[in-house]
């Protein structure tokens, strides 16, 4: 059984997944804090946060307490996915209401986690009991560290939304982007571009770069401007051809997408647009996705969602530094492993209260495998409840499977900890993990303590991400 909202009896409406602002800025649709359109639709499959309704309390979850250790398949999305939190920091500084449901697992892809030093895909759980008296568990699936010098030659196709519907704000903030992408190259990478509007021009076929900021590719971006329709799919189809035209079995191939999500020429049907991302994925070549400008989220989500790609929001050169500087660049254009599942089983008498993931189902193949990018690491996140206290002798099982970007190969690696050893061992990261979903929720509408927020970042006063949190959290805690 795959938990989703309409198991539950929920809609999407039901969690105001309309549209994050209530009403626009005074003047241009470029100063809103998260676009304009709708958000999703009531037809969706959205998937739940929420695996045993909306009361927490223990009676209510200890109803149906397993006998028998449970065994629970999860996904957290791809490690790179991470657009909402800067378009709700957006929000919440310009002082604009949020309707939309966060989605907590780009919450945690967004902040850093640091999981030490490592050369292979590796397990890290904590543990800890809350001030509630229930129970937090982190499990980090953490990929192996990669300088930039390291990494296979990348071969890079932009697909650039020129339309009107961007704007000044929106084209300033796809130049922020791919001047940041520019300045990581190295040589022997190759890159091409696609601007596109209600027609497509390829500005850049297939040009090797010397090196960093590349001079040819920054004149390129310098002069863009906005301007016609928005043809999303055949601009997504022409880099993709570019793409084809030069994909390397020894190059990591990948089409960026960067746009405000509007498509009001040609094929607009997201998933019709997404088989772009499905097919070319099958072959090798990756899509990931950056918005900007007044962005149209949904289709956005949409698309790198069923094409496992990353999806980002730039605003500004500091945010696009952010992301895609420094290590964080190879976590966004690069792959450490393919289809990414994760299998967590508890012990008898421990219940999931709420799931900070994409998907959780006892059968695998309703969950999704992802992709995990090097530098980087996929979180899941869970509040439990033990029902059984006074059992001891209890065991936590973890095993992650995948496959190598590159070869195919299948790998797995697995650990078996016991429940109080867990309980008595590190929890720094699981506390930042409650913080960051607690001020998710909090922004997202629920009237939820924020006491939990203020303490991790006293706890934890060197780490600028809990600081940044806790700050947000001021602004819109009751």
């Amino acid at each position: 059984m795959r938990i989703s909202l309409q198991h539950l009896g929920w809609t999407t409406a039901a969690l105001g997944l309309l549209g994050l602002i209530g009403c626009p800025m005074s003047g241009d649709d470029d100063d809103m804090a998260y676009g304009g359109g709708g958000y999703g639709d009531d037809d969706d499959d959205v998937e739940s946060e929420r695996v045993f309704g909306p009361d927490d309390v223990e009676d209510d979850v200890c109803v149906e307490v397993p006998a028998e250790p449970t065994t629970w398949f999860v996904s957290a999305d791809d490690s790179n996915s991470m657009a909402q939190p800067t378009l709700f920091r957006r929000a919440i500084e310009a002082g604009y209401p949020i309707q939309a449901a966060p989605r907590l697992y780009e919450f945690l892809n967004y902040y850093s986690f640091d999981f030490g030093p490592g050369s292979e895909v590796r397990l890290v759980p904590q543990l800890r009991r809350t001030e509630e008296g229930a129970l937090s568990l982190l499990v980090a699936v953490v990929a192996p560290d990669k300088a930039n010098t390291a990494r296979r030659p990348l071969n890079l196709t932009f697909s650039l939304d020129l339309s009107g519907s961007m704007g000044d704000y929106g084209i300033a903030g796809l130049q922020s982007a791919v001047r940041a992408i520019v300045g990581e190259l190295q040589s022997g990478d190759m890159v091409s571009m696609v601007e596109w509007s209600t027609s497509q021009t390829v500005l850049v076929s297939s040009r090797t770069v010397s090196g960093p900021n590349d001079p040819t590719l920054l004149g390129v971006v310098a002069g863009l401007s906005p301007g016609g329709g928005t043809d999303l799919d055949g601009g997504l189809a022409r880099a993709y051809a570019l793409a084809w035209q030069n994909w390397s079995a020894t190059s990591l191939n990948r089409v960026i997408l960067i746009s405000d999500g509007g498509a009001n020429v040609g094929v607009t049907s997201a998933e019709l647009i997404a088989q772009h991302a499905e097919d070319g994925q099958s072959d090798g070549v990756y899509l990931g996705a950056i918005g900007a400008g007044s962005i149209q989220e949904s289709l956005m989500d949409t698309i790198t969602d069923l094409g496992k790609g990353a999806y980002m929001y730039i605003d500004s050169d500091a945010e696009a530094a952010r992301l895609l500087g420094g290590d964080r660049f190879l976590a966004a254009v690069d792959l450490a492993a393919r289809d990414v599942q994760l299998a967590l089983t508890l012990p008898e008498g421990v219940v999931i209260d709420h799931f900070s993931g994409e998907e959780i189902s006892a059968n695998p193949d309703e969950v999704r495998p992802q992709h995990l990018a090097p530098n980087d690491s996929m979180l899941y996140h869970f509040d439990l409840v033990d029902c059984t206290e006074e059992a001891s002798g209890r065991l936590v099982g973890l095993e992650v499977t995948w496959l190598e970007p590159f070869t195919g190969e299948q790998r797995s690696t697995s650990m078996t900890v016991d429940w109080d050893a867990l309980l008595a061992g590190p929890s720094d990261a699981v506390l930042k993990a409650d913080a960051i979903v607690r001020y998710a929720r909090i922004a997202g509408g629920e009237a939820l303590d924020a006491q939990l927020v203020y303490d991790a970042a006293a706890a934890l006063p060197t780490d600028t991400d809990l600081a940044e949190v806790a700050g947000l959290t001021q602004l819109v805690a009751p």
